[in-house]
Parts: structure tokens; C-alpha cells; sequence
């Protein structure tokens, strides 16, 4: 295992990201920057942007389809088109 998989394999990932097992896929994918954005401009309901990979979730009747989907909109112009792209994918 080389260190840079070490360094992401060590990040704790709970709440949706982690519950429907998409943490490599996450980690893997989105820059740290991107991270930051999308955790930054997701804003459910109000919410925290912060639940996608903080807090347990024991139980969703949400799919890890619909949530990749339901996430991808939040990303709809053409400056963050690529991190939609990115989801859809």
C-alpha cells in the first residue's frame, strides 16, 4: 500500500458517503478542493452540507443512486458542471 492510500484510507468517512460505502470512490474522485465545494454548497432543507460525511446513519429509505443523483443537482452550472459530471458518472 503505498502512502498516498494509506493517507486516504485513514480518513474516517460516516455519514451518507460512508453509509452507502462510497469513501474509496469519494476520496478517489473529487480533489480536496472539490471536496471542500460540494460539501460547502450542499445545503439540504437548510441542512449541513457536513452530513454527507459526518454522523451515523443506521437507516435511509434513500438509494445510493438517488442520493448521487439528488446531489448532482446541486452542481447544475457550468462552473461546477465537471463535479456533476463527476457524480453522474
Amino acid at each position: 500500500m503505498g502512502i498516498l492510500n494509506f493517507l486516504k484510507s485513514s480518513k474516517e468517512i460516516k455519514g451518507k458517503i460512508g453509509y452507502f460505502g462510497l469513501t474509496e470512490w469519494w476520496l478517489s474522485e473529487f480533489s480536496d478542493v472539490e471536496r471542500d465545494h460540494i460539501i460547502k454548497k450542499f445545503q439540504p432543507l437548510g441542512g449541513n452540507g457536513e452530513s454527507l460525511i459526518k454522523g451515523e446513519i443506521t437507516m435511509t429509505s434513500q438509494t445510493a443512486i438517488g442520493l448521487l443523483s439528488a446531489l448532482a443537482g446541486w452542481f447544475n452550472n457550468e462552473q461546477d458542471r465537471p463535479i456533476a459530471y463527476k457524480m453522474i458518472k
